[in-house]
């Protein structure tokens, strides 16, 4: 079962909240609205987290595999994304 088109999934991780912006950005301007979550955790002390990415992005489920494919085109942004995974609430 599929989240709803207008529900907030996660597309990608990423070891840092700068790099999580940096993708977050590239997807505006390709026209998705997305936002960085979690930001804290893994912005301030990223060590700790244990599989070393730990700040979300996230889109409306009905555009996570368009961000995906965004952000899995070579030079898209200067990431550092972890494994996109799949969608989850």
């Amino acid at each position: 079962m599929s989240a709803p088109p207008d529900r907030f999934v996660t597309a990608a991780t990423f070891r840092s909240a700068g790099a999580a912006h940096v993708a977050r950005a590239h997807l505006s301007e390709h026209g998705i609205d997305a936002f960085v979550s979690d930001e804290g955790l893994g912005g301030m002390a990223p060590f700790h987290s244990d599989a070393g990415a730990s700040v979300k992005l996230r889109v409306r489920a009905g555009e996570v595999d368009a961000a995906r494919s965004l952000l899995d085109r070579p030079g898209a942004s200067d990431s550092g994304a972890s494994d996109s995974g799949a969608a989850e609430a």
